[in-house]
């Protein structure tokens, strides 16, 4: 999940002591898996070292190198692909998707909302708050994150607890650069803790402040759960 990758890179920038990592190989073996938070983690994570000159290495496991591909993780980061069966696009998942500007926004959402429709009979009782939710989160990467490279954003869809988990990442400023312009924030717990209550915006001519904690309530109101990550909080 993201919490384990998040600490496979802080470990390896770590050995660099705030010098360049020049190279990084990713090495996963035959009972790796990935959550959706973690691959967008991952595949932004990636995105952002290839940008600032580390070179990307894949290794290990065949099954789980043949399912980064399908999800086009080695497309996004130019790595080399074998080919392999790519799953129907009517199958259970949403590729990894780049969001850097608002149209790229409102195609991802328009996905998962197709995913949802062919996975649940109900689909349409919970649509439009799940397609506010979607369209708020990746809207936050383009208005509020600054990012040097596009948010990432997947999904996917399990048949056997009728669930389906979204991952939406960026590697922006985070949420304490983000409303500490505007008010004194001391830490990232605070920040986020000030993010998931109603009305708190950096600036409210550019957003009302209700994404995030919007997003909270309709994951409680559906039986979900919600995980916000922000810096070190």
């Amino acid at each position: 999940d993201f919490a384990a990758i998040r600490a496979l890179f802080a470990d390896a920038q770590r050995e660099v002591a705030g010098g360049e990592l020049e190279r990084l190989e990713i090495h996963t073996t035959k009972d790796s898996f990935i959550r959706a938070d973690g691959l967008a983690y991952l595949t932004a994570k990636c995105l952002d070292l290839s940008a600032s000159g580390t070179h990307l290495e894949l290794s290990g496991d065949e099954g789980v190198r043949a399912y980064l591909e399908r999800m086009d993780f080695h497309a996004h980061l130019g790595l080399e692909q074998k080919g392999g069966n790519r799953l129907p696009a009517q199958g259970r998942f949403l590729p990894l998707k780049l969001v850097g500007i608002q149209e790229d926004s409102y195609n991802v959402t328009d996905k998962i909302c197709d995913l949802v429709l062919r996975h649940f009979d109900d689909g349409r009782k919970f649509l439009p708050a799940m397609e506010w939710m979607v369209n708020e989160l990746t809207d936050n990467i383009i208005i509020h994150a600054e990012a040097p490279v596009p948010g990432v954003v997947c999904a996917q869809f399990y048949p056997s607890k009728k669930r389906i988990e979204i991952g939406i990442c960026d590697m922006g400023r985070g949420l304490h650069g983000s409303l500490s312009t505007t008010r004194e924030i001391e830490t990232h717990q605070e920040a986020l803790e000030l993010a998931l209550k109603r009305g708190v915006t950096r600036d409210p001519e550019v957003g009302m402040g209700y994404g995030m904690a919007g997003s909270l309530e309709i994951s409680k109101v559906n039986g979900g759960d919600f995980s916000l990550w922000s810096g070190e909080a």
